[in-house]
């Protein structure tokens, strides 16, 4: 009992001197041992980094010293302080400081503001785009020490000039002057791309934009109710392009185009013959003139309205239609067709005979391409060459650009076969695994995202892998380009998570 008598007196005399003597007379004490509430670091500046409006507040009062404070530029902060009371008033201190900045409390030890407990006391925090924030606190030096950890979601980065943007269910990533960067808020691939921003599907019948101030924001979905919605890649005006076949058949198809963030919308009614249910394909010419195919009927407009005709036979049930400069392609079971409008009535044409409806693929100006499950053949005006190209059964993976470059991968074994516009075929060498999607870019090279395998480009011959980038587990989807597309080389230090 009288030394605990004797440690009050000395830490009372410890405080009458601090309070006569200011900061130095406490220091001197503390190094002599004396004061009881001696802090356990040397005084450290604050960076620039805690004047941010969410960690402001989080900064302590006069009586604290603050032990270490950092940021960089990728948003992340840490703060150390010592203060000299107990834990737990500490400790509704700083959880009322962060919950009072905005600060959503997700998880803690310590249960309710009851716990009066000296023991060591964590919360964790979270907002809305992501970042954490966690506080520590424990007894220290007669006092209490905080340490405060900010985790933020990277900046979002612009992206100019040529890119190369992968798509994992995980997240997507942009490959830019040799650095692969994680793409905040994107949950898909570019699904039609501007010179500096691209928009992405966000679900089956929402669109995202990842803007040029390196934001992403998702717009409202489609007005879809009951029936199939189904997405065109870009329409009329360039943008994101949807159609929805409501069930209800008393209600009107619905063509909608995504156009500074809202959907310009248009009700088809009074087709005749009667749209059949079901989803719908569109295609758009060079000319602008608007397809549509549904089961055995097609349709287009012009000035006067909608025009229909009812097939003579059923289309193929994978990608049937493609768009040509003034006409469209069908597959159908026996034969491809070319169908145009003269501004009165719809003609139909065979164009070449290929048995079990084959899959119609926009070559750009070398023409069409179509693959059956033994065959592929370009299709210009009214010439078709028979490539020296395995079909689907084959191969079923296909790639095209708009420059007619055309790229199959087979399946056993993993290989990409590769057929520039000239003729020239290449075949590279087996792959590590196997192929889960393939892009072209519009400079000719091959992007292959592998399953459970880093990508790898082929390039004039020559295989580029793109170590580090992939996971097991990553579940790849697609390759899509701003530009060009990114020259396949990483730098040293590949950034993406």
């Amino acid at each position: 009992m009288k030394s605990v008598v004797m440690a009050t007196r000395l830490s009372t005399a410890a405080l009458t001197l601090c309070i006569a003597f200011g900061l130095t007379g406490c220091e001197k004490l503390c190094d002599a041992g004396i004061n009881e509430k001696c802090p356990p670091c040397t005084p450290t500046p604050l960076s620039s980094a805690w004047e941010r409006p969410m960690l402001e507040p989080l900064v302590p009062a006069e009586d604290a010293i603050v032990c270490e404070a950092t940021g960089d530029d990728a948003g992340d902060a840490t703060l150390s302080y010592w203060l000299p009371e107990r834990v737990h008033e500490s400790n509704v201190a700083t959880v009322s400081a962060a919950q009072n900045a905005g600060w959503i409390r997700t998880s803690d030890n310590w249960y309710d503001g009851n716990d009066h407990s000296q023991m060591a006391k964590w919360s964790e925090f979270g907002l809305s785009n992501g970042d954490t924030l966690r506080i520590d606190l424990k007894s220290e030096g007669g006092g209490t020490r905080v340490d405060v950890k900010l985790e933020a979601v990277p900046l979002s980065p612009q992206l100019l000039g040529d890119v190369s943007i992968f798509a994992y269910r995980s997240g997507s990533y942009a490959l830019q002057d040799g650095r692969v960067i994680a793409l905040p808020g994107v949950v898909g691939g570019a699904s039609i791309s501007a010179e500096d921003s691209f928009y992405f599907r966000a679900a089956v019948d929402q669109y995202g934009h990842y803007q040029p101030d390196g934001t992403a924001v998702v717009h409202p979905a489609f007005p879809a109710g009951e029936g199939s919605t189904t997405s065109h890649g870009a329409g009329p005006r360039g943008m994101p392009w949807v159609s929805h076949n409501p069930t209800d058949r008393n209600k009107p198809l619905l063509l909608g185009e995504l156009v500074d963030g809202i959907w310009d919308l248009e009700a088809v009614t009074g087709l005749t013959p009667r749209l059949p249910s079901g989803s719908v394909d569109a295609a758009v010419t060079d000319s602008e003139t608007v397809w549509l195919l549904a089961g055995s009927a097609l349709y287009t407009k012009d000035a006067s309205g909608w025009h229909g005709k009812k097939l003579g036979t059923r289309p193929g049930p994978l990608r049937p239609l493609v768009a040509e400069a003034n006409s469209v392609l069908i597959s159908t079971e026996h034969a491809v067709l070319r169908a145009s409008f003269d501004g009165k009535r719809i003609t139909t044409t065979p164009v070449v005979s290929l048995d079990f409806y084959p899959e119609l693929y926009d070559a750009g100006e070398v023409g069409v391409v179509a693959r059956t499950r033994t065959d592929v053949v370009l299709i210009n005006g009214e010439t078709s060459t028979k490539l020296e190209l395995p079909g689907d059964s084959l191969a079923p993976d296909i790639a095209i650009n708009d420059h007619g470059v055309i790229a199959v991968a087979t399946k056993s074994p993993s290989t990409i076969i590769v057929r520039e516009t000239d003729g020239t075929i290449t075949r590279y060498p087996e792959l590590p695994r196997r192929v889960a999607s393939m892009s072209v870019d519009p400079m000719g090279r091959v992007w292959t995202l592998l399953v459970d395998g880093d990508p790898v480009v082929a390039d004039r011959g020559t295989l580029v892998p793109l170590l580090g980038l992939a996971e097991d587990g990553m579940r790849p989807s697609s390759v899509t380009f701003m530009g060009n597309g990114a020259p396949p080389i990483l730098a040293a230090v590949a950034e993406h998570g």
